[in-house]
């Protein structure tokens, strides 16, 4: 087994975080010299949800959580897992990120789990929500409209990726209500729509302010998104981890669509996940959960 002194440990981790942003940024070479002289700071909250109590259970997120911790920890991120939250540790979680990312240069976010559109906004699925949580949902889901507007004032880049589907987890006829004396809404169940305001993420070099946020789908309007064989990582999952771990400086465009062509033949056609970056004015307007894998008996 070799050793690794930590101090070099860290230099290597800082060299990939600075190629990661560059990367993100498009910079040149001499932006890129610039950028190696000051310590660069990338924070990432990866959120995996498994062990739903009342909703379909999902086999991998967790697992896809794991392994997505430690390859953006090996990256030079300050990466931080957590797994199967109830809505009080959920939001706790995403507000001590919002605080931890002040003066980043990167802010990571990973989700795998279950999550809805309703109303135009997106929430997160705790593991304990059931039916009777659409009658509340700003309390005991997890609204993310909040968290990307905090992270867009403070961080030059937000990555947010979901590896999720639209397939709603609640009965067909379930609506819901921000508040119980809220205006009723049904659950989102015609796919992805656009980020307002946002273009596909493409070779096109961009300045600090129109980079904002880049949003990463793990499939394309209104198709699944597989959660793979059990014990394993999701197609999406597993591509992300291939080609982000590997990308040394190729533009953060041409890496994921690296791993939408993987996705797709891997799936045999049946997923095609997308990529799109958005101003900084802008905000996320779907949500995706992933898709239950299919079960027989």
């Amino acid at each position: 087994m070799t050793f690794v002194e930590p101090s070099k440990r860290n230099l290597v981790r800082q060299a990939w975080l600075t190629a990661f942003v560059a990367a993100l940024f498009c910079l040149a070479a001499t932006a890129l010299q610039a950028a190696e002289t000051k310590s660069l700071k990338g924070v990432a909250l990866i959120i995996g949800q498994s062990k739903y109590e009342h909703i379909a259970a999902l086999p991998n997120p967790a697992n896809d959580a794991r392994d997505m911790a430690k390859m953006l920890t090996d990256l030079g991120f300050d990466a931080r897992n957590v797994t199967d939250r109830d809505a009080a540790k959920l939001k706790r979680d995403l507000e001590r990120f919002t605080e931890d990312a002040e003066g980043a240069d990167v802010a990571f976010i990973y989700y795998s789990g279950h999550g809805i559109e309703a109303g135009g906004e997106n929430y997160l699925v705790p593991v304990d929500a059931d039916v009777s949580s659409l009658k509340d949902a700003d309390a005991t889901l997890v609204p993310i409209s909040a968290v990307m507007d905090a992270l867009k004032k403070t961080v030059p880049v937000t990555i947010v990726l979901l590896d999720a589907c639209r397939t709603n987890p609640f009965p067909a006829d379930a609506v819901v209500r921000r508040a119980p004396t809220a205006s009723a809404s049904p659950i989102g169940a015609g796919g992805l729509e656009p980020v307002r305001g946002a273009k596909a993420l493409g070779n096109t070099p961009a300045t600090d302010e129109s980079l904002g946020t880049v949003v990463g789908f793990a499939a394309e309007p209104g198709r699944p998104a597989l959660d793979g064989a059990a014990g394993e990582n999701s197609p999406y999952a597993a591509a992300l981890l291939r080609h982000l771990a590997a990308m040394k400086g190729t533009e953060f465009g041409s890496v994921m669509r690296m791993v939408t062509e993987e996705v797709y033949l891997d799936t045999k056609a049946k997923q095609r996940p997308g990529s799109m970056r958005a101003c900084a004015a802008c905000s996320i307007s779907a949500l995706h959960h992933r898709n239950r894998p299919a079960t027989t008996g």
